[in-house]
């Protein structure tokens, strides 16, 4: 394990410091730690969701050039909703 040195502003210095004496974790590294592991999954999550996103949007283009679409308009939407 390496260590390295980080500099925090002081409001994210006293998170990690009272994360630390309330037990929640047993030293700052730990927290960093958390913290990374954290982040590391939300940009993970936030790539797949983008990609399947992106998946999506190809798709449905793809079904407009091939001219499998419907052409709507709010107005419509609403009419028929309130007709029911």
């Amino acid at each position: 394990m390496s260590t390295v040195a980080i500099h925090l502003d002081p409001s994210l210095q006293h998170f990690v410091d009272e994360s630390v004496s309330s037990g929640s974790f047993y030293s700052a590294s730990e927290v960093v730690a958390v913290a990374l592991r954290n982040l590391q999954a939300d940009q993970e999550t936030r790539a797949s969701r983008l990609s399947a996103l992106r998946q999506d949007v190809g798709l449905g283009l793809d079904q407009a050039a091939r001219g499998e679409f419907v052409e709507f308009d709010a107005e419509s939407i609403i009419a028929e909703n309130a007709a029911r």
